[in-house]
């Protein structure tokens, strides 16, 4: 695909919108225009901001006119790509994406999305959220997933985090280490959808876990436990888990 780095400034409702590496190209003898679109719902110099980008494609087909016998182009379908957002207020921040897809070998057709938050006033670290819904060689499959800052005190214990799961035809590729480090990580990249992969043989699967601490000093004894079951398309029991790690100072 040809493409050029020019930016333009156009206004979507009294919003600046940049458009920016417009190409053209031709895939399976289809001509394709894109181009990068970026829209600031804030003010400049403000400390509180709201945008979003994407990429859009416009794809055309190549027809030949019967009474005039001469090739024209005809419009064929609109796609975007992910759809990025940021939101940073003095209350919150927001990241999240939402990625469309189309034909996709992993995912066929679907989208898969995310999103971290946090309120600062009550947040030390951001939650984070991701789903995916599609369809792929003539099934269905979908995801939920969430991680969650909290501080419940249960008497000498406190419990610092909640995660849950649920998928179907779905099957979540991290390691049992890499779960267990995941429970309290409440990353800020909202990509969590990606690490689900679209699988027919896999029936539900749910997971649940929490994060903790020693309310008094955390550094006497901190961990993470995590219970895991899945089962396969037949309804069958495919595993169960329960998995965890614990830090003491000595």
């Amino acid at each position: 695909m040809i493409s050029t780095d020019s930016v333009s400034k156009p206004e979507a409702g009294n919003f600046p919108v940049s458009i920016s590496e417009i190409g053209f190209g031709i895939i399976n003898s289809q001509p394709i225009f894109g181009a990068n679109i970026a829209l600031n719902f804030g003010e400049e110099n403000e400390p509180s901001t709201f945008s979003a980008s994407t990429k859009v494609k416009i794809y055309t087909l190549i027809e030949t006119n019967p009474e005039t016998n001469k090739q024209q182009w005809k419009y064929d379908k609109f796609t975007l790509s992910t759809i990025t957002l940021a939101v940073n207020t003095e209350p919150f921040t927001l990241n999240g994406l939402i990625n469309f897809m189309n034909d996709d070998p992993v995912y066929g057709k679907g989208f898969y999305g995310g999103l971290s938050l946090q309120i600062k006033s009550v947040m030390e670290s951001p939650m984070s959220m991701a789903c995916a819904f599609g369809r792929v060689n003539g099934y269905r499959y979908w995801m939920v997933d969430a991680t969650i800052p909290t501080s419940i005190i249960l008497g000498s214990a406190t419990i610092t985090s909640v995660t849950g799961g649920i998928s179907y035809h779905m099957q979540n590729t991290k390691t049992p280490q890499q779960l267990i480090q995941d429970v309290s990580d409440t990353t800020s990249e909202p990509n969590l959808s990606q690490n689900y992969i679209p699988n027919q043989t896999s029936g539900l699967y749910f997971k649940a876990g929490v994060g903790f601490k020693n309310t008094f000093k955390e550094e006497t004894l901190n961990g993470d436990v995590l219970f895991t079951i899945a089962f396969n398309s037949n309804g069958g029991l495919q595993n169960i888990a329960l998995l965890g790690d614990a830090y003491m100072d000595v």
